[in-house]
């Protein structure tokens, strides 16, 4: 039994926030505070627009400018944010590419 109390299946890239993710929808654009291949979770300003259990798609942009579309539910929201779990995600190459850029450039921005 592991006592980590991370029990999620996929490992979370936080972002800093001059580096953060743009994620554009029907409903707008918002900026990703962390993300992995099956889930994200980003920041809404304002009210909240998204309802749990409602099929969510969109699109991601790195700084890098490269995009993935993305497809998935509206798992639950907290306080200004919202967790996306994803049928269709950021590859796992991607994300790796990432967690690699984020420790070299932000060392101290990763757990």
């Amino acid at each position: 039994m592991s006592s980590s109390p991370n029990t999620r299946s996929h490992y979370r890239i936080p972002y800093p926030v001059t580096l953060r993710p743009q994620l554009s929808c029907s409903l707008g654009k918002f900026f990703v505070f962390d993300i992995s291949e099956q889930g994200l979770k980003f920041e809404m300003q304002g009210e909240n627009l998204f309802i749990n259990g409602t099929d969510f798609k969109g699109n991601v942009t790195f700084h890098d400018g490269e995009k993935y579309n993305i497809k998935g539910t509206v798992l639950r929201t907290e306080g200004s944010f919202v967790i996306l779990e994803l049928d269709e995600g950021i590859p796992l190459k991607k994300i790796m590419a990432e967690q690699r850029f984020l420790i070299k450039n932000f060392p101290n921005t990763l757990p």
